[in-house]
């Protein structure tokens, strides 16, 4: 890693993190290469930091560009900076997004991420930098959503709602806490949840489990018309999933939610 940069540099490099962060307008996302594209514009003051280096690994990872994020992890050093705890984040986000990426991870690999999640949490944060653990809180909530442990995901993602310091995938936080309010039966708390995300941005309403989880919630909650208008926008977005079996049976359980509500 190039040195020089100064911890003024590295500051406000690292608050572009979340400035730079594109939410779509519209139901097209946009392509994660551009974010890539973005970082890498910054590089002529930030490079050296140790943050930037980190978040341009995160950028890579997203994009779905896993040898280009560990090449950059590859050239850094183990805790040479302020942000070493950015460093073991990627580097655990890193796998965890190739590991699901398989059709069928084993249970080994999964709970090897679930470990090295638990202990970067439990080992990178003292009290006075634990605001900077809202990155970390995200991506294990999100990974726990992804595996089905919705009671653990639901954790870790309202403490990550709580803090206070800015963070980028709020949208992705608002989308898996709606799926996993919902699949625990909190129904109200899926709903409230779903409309934080779509209030950040209408792209969510092309994910086929987001979609699912908020038309249940809305007709668990006696709201058929808007249950119903969720999922023709969803089959009007995603036509591909319309004949799906999830999407059959999210609309029997409306039907069924809608004659339950009637006899109330």
């Amino acid at each position: 890693m190039a040195g020089g940069a100064c911890a003024e540099d590295a500051a406000w490099c690292e608050q572009q993190w979340v400035a730079q962060e594109v939410l779509p307008k519209g139901y097209e996302a946009e392509s994660p290469d551009a974010n890539v594209d973005r970082w890498q514009a910054l590089a002529a003051k930030c490079q050296g930091t140790g943050a930037y280096e980190a978040r341009l690994a995160f950028a890579y990872v997203g994009a779905g560009k896993y040898q280009k994020a560990r090449q950059i992890l590859a050239q850094m050093k183990p805790g040479d900076s302020r942000y070493a705890y950015l460093v073991d984040l990627v580097s655990i986000d890193v796998d965890a997004s190739d590991v699901a990426d398989q059709p069928a991870p084993s249970s080994d690999a999964l709970a090897s991420i679930d470990e090295r999640y638990s202990a970067h949490l439990n080992g990178s944060y003292s009290d006075a930098t634990i605001e900077d653990s809202v990155d970390a809180l995200i991506s294990y909530g999100s990974f726990k959503s992804a595996i089905g442990q919705f009671d653990n995901a639901v954790t870790l993602l309202e403490l990550a709602e709580r803090i206070r310091k800015p963070a980028r995938d709020k949208l992705a936080l608002n989308r898996n806490l709606a799926v996993d309010y919902a699949a625990l039966g909190r129904f109200e708390d899926a709903e409230s949840a779903a409309l934080r995300a779509l209030r950040l941005s209408p792209i969510v309403m092309t994910s086929p489990k987001f979609v699912y989880a908020f038309a249940r919630s809305q007709a668990s909650l006696g709201k058929r018309t808007e249950a119903t208008s969720s999922m023709e926008k969803l089959a009007e977005l995603r036509p591909d999933v319309a004949r799906s079996p999830e999407f059959r049976e999210t609309t029997e359980f409306l039907r069924h939610a809608a004659q339950t509500v009637r006899k109330q």
